[in-house]
Order: C-alpha cells, then sequence, then structure tokens
C-alpha cells in the first residue's frame, strides 16, 4: 500500500532538504512525497524535485498560510493514509513497510484512536500538526477556516479546529516510541498581510525583519508602542526580543 508525504514549505531551503533527504534515506516503504513550496522567494523546490526528492510538486504563487497550505495537500493527496510531516523535522530513524502497517492496523482496529503520532507528543496530549500518520479522508471531513502561521494567523488555525474535534468527539492518538521524527525547527519565517516578511528563533524569540510592514497584525507580538516606532521609522534592530516576548525566551538550539 502506497502511503503519501505531505510537506509544506515557506523559504526553509536546508530544512526542507535536510527533512526530504532523511526521508530518501529512512522512509523505507512503497511511498509518494509530496512537496508545496507556498509562494517561496527562490525556485530551490524545482531543484530537489529534479534531483528526484519529490513526487509531487505543487507550487503557488502567492503564500496562502500554514492553515490553507496543509488544507490544499491533504486535498491534492490521492492515497488512503498519509504522512505529515513539518518542513523543519527530519526523519531520524527508519520507517518501514512493518511500521506503516502497524499503524494502519492501529487505526482501524482502535476504536477512538484517530491518528499516530511520530515527533514525540510534541503538542503535549493534545493533536500536533509536527508530525502524524492520518487517514486523509478523515483529516478532510473535518471544516476548518485555514488559519495558521502567515498571512492568516488571525483565523483560526487548523491545528487548534482539529484539537476541538477530536475533544469534542472524545477522540485520541497513539504515539510512537521512540519518536522517528526529529525536531530541527530553530528559525521560522513568516509572511504578513501586507507583504511584511519576518525571521525569528523558535527558542530565543529573537526576531529579524526581511521587509518592513505597513499596518499592525496579530504577528509579531509587539506593544502598540513598539509597532508605533516601528511603523514610523521601518525599522527593528536585528535580533531584538519583542518585549511581550521576553519571558517566554529560553535556549535549545545552540
Amino acid at each position: 500500500m502506497t502511503s503519501s508525504i505531505l510537506i509544506l514549505d515557506y523559504n526553509q531551503k536546508e530544512e526542507s532538504k535536510r527533512l526530504l533527504e532523511s526521508i530518501k534515506t529512512n522512509a523505507l516503504f512503497e511511498k509518494k512525497v509530496y512537496f508545496l513550496a507556498n509562494g517561496n522567494n527562490e525556485d530551490y523546490a524545482y531543484e530537489y524535485y529534479k534531483e528526484g526528492l519529490i513526487d509531487v510538486l505543487i507550487s503557488n504563487k502567492e503564500n496562502n498560510g500554514c492553515g490553507f497550505g496543509t488544507m490544499q495537500l491533504f486535498k491534492s493527496c490521492d492515497t488512503k493514509y498519509a504522512f505529515y510531516i513539518q518542513c523543519d523535522q527530519f526523519l531520524q530513524s527508519p520507517i518501514t513497510e512493518e511500521h506503516v502497517s502497524g499503524f494502519v492496523k492501529a487505526i482501524e482496529e482502535n476504536e477512538g484512536f484517530c491518528y499516530i503520532d511520530l515527533a514525540g507528543d510534541q503538542g503535549h496530549g493534545e493533536y500536533s500538526e509536527r508530525g502524524h500518520f492520518i487517514n486523509v479522508d478523515f483529516y478532510n471531513s473535518i471544516e476548518k477556516y485555514g488559519g495558521g502561521p502567515g498571512p492568516f494567523h488571525h483565523l483560526e488555525w487548523t491545528e487548534y479546529t482539529m484539537q476541538q474535534y477530536l475533544k469534542n468527539n472524545k477522540l485520541d492518538f497513539l504515539s510512537a516510541k521512540p519518536a522517528p521524527i526529529g525536531n530541527a525547527g530553530k528559525w521560522a519565517v513568516r509572511q504578513n498581510p501586507d507583504g511584511s516578511e519576518w525571521k525569528h528563533r523558535t527558542d530565543t524569540k529573537e526576531l529579524w525583519m526581511i521587509s518592513p510592514p505597513t499596518k499592525k497584525y496579530v504577528y509579531p507580538k509587539f506593544t502598540d508602542e513598539e509597532w508605533e516606532e516601528i511603523l514610523s521609522t521601518g525599522k527593528w534592530e536585528d535580533g531584538k526580543i519583542p518585549s511581550s516576548e521576553i519571558e517566554h525566551s529560553f535556549t535549545c538550539w545552540k
């Protein structure tokens, strides 16, 4: 049975290459790799496609955000089951045909368990998009609003919608141990509706402005005073942490 691997990318060239190469090495089952380049500034995804790392390449001219992008990938998928892996993750150990068969059996024979978490329960008991194996029709059957990191941050996030659906329907998940998916998510790159672009470290919360904003938005988490200064000057000190994020700053990545 062929399973799909769904990957959504927005301007994370190195992270995506690492994930794709880890799939080539460690995804030891019949598979189809879908890759959505979601409005990227560079056309590196086509190079990965030509290298044979991608089977189905989808390229959006404009960034439609994490939520709508994830929904687009699942709606494009033509297999019964799929792995969804965020592009800043990687396969740190092999997944074989035997593993995949076991995942399918666990879902189909255990009432109330609807997916397999593969990333070490990074949602702390709740649904996480980080890395999982799920029935495609089940995922597509749940109404979502397209929100998530990016230009539709203000809408209800698809991840939150899934969390609420599982709670309301008393559904749960199983976690593969040890987790076959590792985390390389040191950096996040996001675009706002006005076209402004930002890069931040996920641990320290240090923030860089790639292109300046023209209006306030829910991201980054600036105070009104910080927004006023940024909008009037068009500047933000490289690596400065927004004041509301300082208490959440820690060091994970060397």
